[in-house]
């Protein structure tokens, strides 16, 4: 019942307008926290599906999005990267912040990858925030102003594009030298953060419907009260705190988001009645569905 906006990489050149761009195949925006709205035609908390890669570099402030339901606050240092399949929130941005966002449509990255000898990208979508060293970061950047460089070149070259390629092609091998690092770190994380992440993983899922922890321990091969162990040593919060959380933003979003009755996003959410989801909602936000949704939408 959401209202998910799925967006093509030329129309979403259209709403960003972005500073450089080539053949609507590839561009570089700088995001600055100062801006009055990064996308003004889309209203703040709208789901979004790029179909395209999209790559965001943070060099300063902090960042607030939501990827596949999950909550992200990236500081500098980290990079987000997605892709079709990731649905995106529209994202809240600190005044001091500064970014730079590369978007590549799926055809131009395959022509790029298709001259390398191996598969570069070895890395788990499922987990699109990655936390930069610092040389990492400054060899991106590096990276990302040779592109900048190749796309704003003259135009007239007749091999311009297979320069920007080549380009990208670099970006993309220092990119790969980094998720190796991080499969690396990753593949030697201790069982509890694994457990914790898989967690997470199955909620942004299974929330909408499924509502008790006995269903996530069981996916996860484990108690319930030992998953809610793993999940208070590793984030602070038992399985039921996560759930719960969870649950209230899938109510909100439906509440803001979309024009369904309070009886229809109980039934979306899986609650026995309307009376049943009204007195949940109320418990942990101090207003009925209808007081809330007056307010926020």
């Amino acid at each position: 019942m959401d209202k998910l906006l799925k967006i093509e990489i030329d129309s979403f050149m259209e709403m960003i307008v972005p500073q450089t761009f080539f053949n609507k195949e590839i561009f570089i925006k700088e995001i600055r926290g100062t801006q009055e709205d990064i996308l003004p035609s889309i209203k703040e908390g709208t789901l979004m599906q790029l179909k395209a890669l999209s790559i965001i570099i943070i060099e300063q402030g902090e960042m607030n999005i939501k990827v596949n339901q999950i909550p992200y606050l990236l500081t500098r240092g980290y990079l987000l990267d997605t892709v079709e399949t990731h649905i995106v929130e529209k994202a809240s941005f600190s005044k001091d912040f500064i970014g730079y966002q590369l978007i590549i449509k799926k055809e131009f990255v395959e022509q790029a990858m298709n001259t390398q000898p191996y598969n570069i990208i070895p890395y788990d979508w499922r987990y699109p925030s990655k936390k930069l060293l610092s040389e990492e970061l400054d060899k991106l950047l590096l990276e990302l102003q040779r592109i900048k460089e190749r796309i704003e070149s003259p135009t007239e070259h007749r091999l311009k594009r297979l320069m920007i390629i080549n380009a990208f092609s670099s970006f993309m091998l220092e990119l790969a030298n980094i998720y190796d690092r991080i499969s690396s770190e990753y593949s030697s994380e201790t069982s509890n953060n694994k457990i914790a992440k898989e967690f997470l993983r199955l909620i942004a899922i299974n929330v909408r419907k499924e509502h008790n922890v006995s269903f996530y321990a069981k996916e996860l091969c484990i108690s319930p009260d030992y998953l809610s162990r793993v999940l208070r040593s590793t984030n602070g919060r038992n399985a039921t705190q996560w759930l719960t959380e969870t649950l209230i933003l899938e109510a909100k979003n439906l509440l803001r988001h979309t024009d369904a009755s309070i009886q229809q996003i109980a039934d979306e959410l899986n609650f026995s009645d309307q009376s049943t989801f009204g007195k949940f909602f109320k418990r942990y936000c101090r207003k009925s569905p209808i007081e809330w949704r007056k307010e926020n939408k």
